[in-house]
């Protein structure tokens, strides 16, 4: 308990070295922004409640690429999974936690990033703040990862994220970004034919991350293609992804119809 009550001390003054070092880079003139390093204290107890809602966590399906309701532990699993990814969604989140405690804070600090353009977290439930949980290709019977799922390249649906990385794998799960943001009025043709460029020139314009744990970065995830490489090994990669929007009004769900293949009423239909 004494942990925890350290831990919530650390999250105001971390957000204000956070705004202090960021401020001046944010809108536009940098695709992402370098990493911050986390407290210990407040990482390992952002990093414990991840594991507590492990069990929580809803894997996706071959057919539609939906997400399905068994769990990440089910023994369905090796034949039922894409690949080696699985979230737990903001709903199924702790609403008194420290996880929640940081999505706020962490709210706050986007606001006063962009007071121009804004920062808004989606409106629906599934959306705002995730916990991404990520295994090697073929760990404990888990099939690898496609090239082209979500978390190959790609442009977010969202303006911004925010991403913590609260636990490392062993080796790869590097974040692959662009060094330069792409026009945001590009069309989904303009940005599939970048897409295909980068890929084709083995990315001549972008770069790897690879922050320790415990590491906090944004990205403006709308114009920048960016790409989680595969983890290996037996850790697995867990990240917290906080979700923003410019307008007040952005929700996965009004816009794509899901988020992961997942409702508010539950997963799409098979």
């Amino acid at each position: 308990m004494m942990d925890d009550k350290k831990a919530e001390a650390c999250i105001k003054p971390f957000m204000e070295r956070v705004y202090k070092d960021a401020q001046e880079s944010i809108e536009g003139r940098r695709p992402y922004l370098s990493t911050f390093l986390l407290p210990d204290v407040l990482l390992e107890a952002l990093l414990s409640e991840a594991h507590q809602l492990r069990s929580r966590a809803t894997v996706q399906r071959r057919e539609r690429n939906v997400l399905s309701t068994i769990t990440a532990t089910d023994s369905k699993l090796a034949d039922a999974v894409k690949h080696n990814l699985s979230i737990v969604t903001y709903d199924k989140v702790d609403k008194a936690g420290i996880i929640e405690m940081f999505f706020k804070e962490s709210t706050i600090l986007m606001q006063k990033l962009l007071p121009s353009s804004g920062a808004y977290p989606p409106t629906d439930a599934l959306s705002p703040a995730n916990v991404n949980y990520m295994r090697a290709a073929g760990s404990s019977g888990l099939e690898g990862r496609e090239d082209d799922d979500e978390l190959g390249d790609h442009f977010d649906g969202v303006d911004f994220v925010v991403v913590v990385l609260l636990q490392k794998s062993t080796a790869g799960g590097e974040m692959r970004v662009c060094k330069e943001n792409v026009p945001e009025n590009w069309t989904e043709d303009e940005r599939q034919a970048f897409a295909k460029q980068e890929k084709d020139e083995s990315y001549p314009n972008s770069l790897l991350l690879d922050p320790p744990s415990g590491g906090l970065y944004i990205l403006n995830g709308r114009c920048n293609m960016h790409a989680v490489l595969p983890p290996k090994g037996d850790d697995e990669r867990i990240s917290l992804v906080m979700s923003f929007y410019k307008t007040p009004d952005g929700s996965y769900e009004k816009h794509f119809g899901s988020f992961y293949g997942a409702t508010t009423k539950g997963p799409e239909e098979m």
